[in-house]
């Protein structure tokens, strides 16, 4: 639960970040919009969603990287406070309880994602991930197949598409619009 609160603040404290974006297009750029999930139908992945194979977007990824770290984010619903009700002026202590978040639109969880995974150089940014994008695995034929978060492994290769600003944090902090796994 307290981790669930942590991750909650952490991605509060992004949105209220969200007009400090990076001007470059480069950087930040536009998502796919109009994509709608289905269950996913392997054993594996259970009630991850999977899109309805939406169109990845016609430009080049924003990241291509090796995916070093995975985190699954569980909605908070049960003894937490409608964010409806909160007086933006009001104060804020640590006691206070979680915010409440709606599982439809939660987030299906996180990756750090390395263009030199295990070095200090090269690029490194942590995205959300969140449910209702475009989202494929390539196919050794050059086409794509829809797939799902629970895909996603460490160690493989991704393309990431960004949607709105990046913190520029290390390392940089941003919302996919958009994931191919290549490998």
């Amino acid at each position: 639960m307290r981790l669930v609160s942590s991750v909650l603040t952490v991605m509060l404290a992004f949105g209220a970040l969200a007009g400090c974006g990076d001007d470059d297009p480069s950087v930040v750029a536009g998502g796919e919009p109009g994509a709608t999930t289905t269950p996913a139908t392997d054993g594996d992945a259970g009630s991850d969603p999977v899109t309805d194979a939406g169109a990845l977007p016609d430009r080049p990824a924003e990241f291509t990287g090796t995916v070093t770290s995975i985190t699954v984010t569980e909605p908070v619903t049960e003894d937490c406070v409608d964010p409806s009700t909160l007086d933006p002026d009001g104060s804020v202590s640590s006691d206070d309880p979680p915010i409440c978040t709606d599982p439809a639109t939660a987030p299906v969880g996180t990756i750090l994602v390395e263009e030199l995974p295990g070095q200090e150089g090269g690029q490194k940014i942590s995205l959300a991930v969140p449910s209702g994008i475009p989202f494929h695995r390539a196919l050794p034929d050059d086409t794509t197949t829809p797939a799902a978060f629970a895909d996603l492994a460490e160690g493989a290769t991704v393309e990431a598409w960004v949607d709105g600003p990046v913190a520029e944090s290390f390392p940089l902090q941003g919302s996919a619009s958009a994931l191919l796994i290549t490998g």
